[in-house]
């Protein structure tokens, strides 16, 4: 089944490159209702899988549509684009987008993303790595040991929660409590030495084969 995408960028040229870029991979594109509004009634209608959002779109409203797509369709993961700079990044993070962009992202990197999201996982783009308080590693083979040496328990919660899931409904899928599911990730994040639910989502879009190929333990 085809992937719907539906494109907000500002800029008509670049988001026709995407789109032609994306039909090739298979995907149903939709791009570039001009407002708000039209942006709206387009996903009631075109229901996307995933929505890649230019936070100028509409005279700098990219950040609220961000928000309503989600509010729209719960199956809508949305991708921010947005410039380079640091002070855009935190922002951008309060979103709880399941992508971050760079505006000068390139088609290989933007087919890494999109597969990211397909495999119901998070991307944050190398460009913003360093911004966060840690820096997102290349995939580090001690790192995979560490991985690979969690617990099968372990390794469900730590791939629901990169999938967006929030305690309570690890807890519900899995059959344990939320308690117990706690206890887990803090030992998942002193493993991988983090501190927060949100660092191992980003630290984790590093190592999105590991993820795939352990993700038959939930799926």
């Amino acid at each position: 089944m085809a992937t719907n995408l539906l494109i907000l960028h500002h800029r008509q040229l670049i988001a026709q490159s995407v789109v032609s870029h994306a039909e090739r991979q298979g995907y149903r594109t939709v791009v570039n209702p001009s407002t708000l509004a039209e942006a709206k009634a387009t996903a009631l209608r075109f229901v996307p899988d995933i929505a890649l959002v230019d936070v100028q779109f509409d005279d700098d409203n990219g950040f609220r549509a961000a928000h309503l797509l989600m509010q729209l369709n719960a199956i809508t993961r949305v991708v921010l684009v947005l410039p380079p700079e640091a002070e855009h990044l935190q922002p951008a993070l309060l979103t709880d987008a399941s992508g971050y962009l760079p505006d000068t992202f390139d088609l290989p990197e933007l087919d890494i993303c999109l597969q990211h999201l397909r495999d119901r996982f998070r991307y944050i783009s190398p460009t913003f790595a360093a911004q966060l308080h840690f820096p997102l590693p290349t995939t580090d083979p001690a790192v995979i040991a560490r991985l690979d040496g969690l617990s099968v328990r372990q390794k469900q919660i730590l791939i629901l929660t990169c999938r967006g899931l929030m305690i309570s409904e690890i807890a519900e899928q899995l059959h344990i409590s939320p308690d117990t599911v706690a206890s887990h990730k803090k030992n998942i994040a002193n493993a991988l030495g983090l501190k927060s639910r949100r660092d191992i989502i980003y630290f984790m879009s590093s190592y999105g084969e590991w993820l795939q190929a352990n993700a038959q333990l939930v799926d």
